[in-house]
């Protein structure tokens, strides 16, 4: 059905992709990556305030340039033989953005920068897939404002 799509012949998709598999995880971290890339600051430093301000803006932002690709995107990612399928390799590529958070966190005397961390990543997930979902009905620039309000410490 892909190769149908594209026009192309099964033969030269697999010159590409090894699998199907495989080509669902250059799909699936395609997408991640593109997810991450608002996360342009220095992640060997610590984060400025507005660095963590820009990244809240430009990941909410993402979705809403593009939202019926956003609403597929997280359907597929969320079966649980693609996310098993892609975990080790989506995990590998957060680490470095964790470790940033977590030093930002420490930084600004978080108790438990580790836990905070992914309290922020979790928010923001959860905030992202319920604007994805219900866009029409989601005050997301309310919601915006209040995370970096909560994280303006």
């Amino acid at each position: 059905m892909i190769t149908k799509k594209a026009k192309i012949s099964k033969g030269l998709m697999y010159n590409y992709f090894d699998s199907k598999e495989d080509l669902l995880k250059q799909i699936i971290s395609k997408g991640f990556k593109e997810i991450l890339n608002p996360a342009n600051f220095n992640i060997h430093k610590v984060l400025l305030k507005n660095e963590l301000n820009n990244f809240i803006h430009e990941i909410l932002s993402l979705f809403n340039d593009n939202l019926n690709y956003w609403k597929l995107y997280f359907s597929v990612l969320l079966q649980p033989t693609v996310f098993k399928l892609i975990k080790k390799q989506l995990f590998e590529m957060v680490m470095p953005y964790f470790e940033a958070l977590g030093k930002h966190f420490h930084s600004q005397g978080y108790e438990n920068p580790k836990a905070e961390t992914r309290m922020f990543t979790a928010t923001l997930d959860g905030i992202s897939l319920n604007y994805i979902m219900d866009s029409e009905n989601f005050p997301i620039d309310a919601i915006e404002k209040r995370l970096i309000d909560f994280y303006k410490k």
